[in-house]
């Protein structure tokens, strides 16, 4: 962490500054993954597949995407995985089947860009010219072209709809349209474009779309957050905070004995 930060160390500290210090300071290792983290991954790999394929000029087939899915999830299924009450390999594995087929019938149309393309920018303040002295890291989902706009594509699961200030707030779509202005996916006057597509993981599962973008106030905002977050942690800044997250945190024991 000398030369960089990365979105999901930012967000880490953000949601708890003490699991950051066991995560990345001390690198004690998670005794179990949450199924939700879990079931991401396994979805986010089914939908590489799917925009790797139709970037290479491939014909979609359900039954590969469907395949793609049960064996991310089936790998998944390896680790120590804490499910939630309710829930276990099987019924999340035909409920990600339901959702394949869901974002299947739903995904919006573009030419494919780039898939789960890992970027490494500086971090700029438009109002103050400042440069962030550590370079900021993360991962497109997407980059896609539609209607002659690049678009910035973010997947997500959820077990309910978003709010608007979910997406205004949304951090890692505020670092995805300052690494594209950096990268020069977008005019350098222009706004970028912004997508968060989400797969509701409910009884009838859907697959909502929500756009946004970001302005210079926002990635003013940015530059605050991520500096702050920075100080923190150089100064040490390490504390619980307690939330609706605790309950299925892997670090809850190390915790309470903190």
């Amino acid at each position: 962490m000398k030369d960089h930060i990365s979105y999901s160390q930012i967000s880490t500290y953000l949601r708890c500054p003490l699991e950051f210090k066991f995560r990345y300071v001390e690198g004690i290792e998670p005794p179990f993954a949450p199924s939700s983290v879990v079931f991401g991954e396994a979805v986010h790999r089914a939908l590489a597949f799917f925009y790797r394929q139709a970037m290479e000029g491939r014909p979609f087939s359900l039954p590969e995407l469907l395949d793609a899915f049960e064996e991310g999830w089936r790998e998944a299924g390896e680790r120590k995985v804490r499910y939630r009450e309710g829930e276990d390999f099987e019924t999340l594995l035909e409920r990600g089947k339901e959702m394949m087929k869901v974002f299947a019938a739903k995904a919006l149309p573009g030419r494919v860009i780039a898939v789960e393309e890992d970027f490494e920018v500086e971090l700029r303040d438009p109002l103050t010219g400042q440069v962030f002295h550590l370079a900021v890291m993360g991962t497109f989902d997407l980059v896609e072209e539609l209607d002659g706009r690049t678009v910035i594509v973010d997947h997500k699961t959820s077990s309910r709809r978003y709010t608007p200030e979910d997406v205004a707030e949304n951090l890692q779509l505020s670092i995805y349209a300052a690494a594209a202005k950096e990268l020069g996916l977008v005019p350098e006057e222009g706004e970028v474009l912004l997508r968060m597509d989400v797969l509701l993981k409910t009884k009838s599962p859907d697959l909502i779309s929500y756009y946004t973008r970001r302005g210079d106030q926002d990635q003013h905002r940015l530059f605050g957050i991520v500096s702050e977050v920075w100080k923190g942690i150089e100064e040490e800044v390490f504390y619980p905070r307690w939330d609706f997250h605790c309950r299925r945190c892997p670090f809850l024991e190390e915790c309470r004995g903190w």
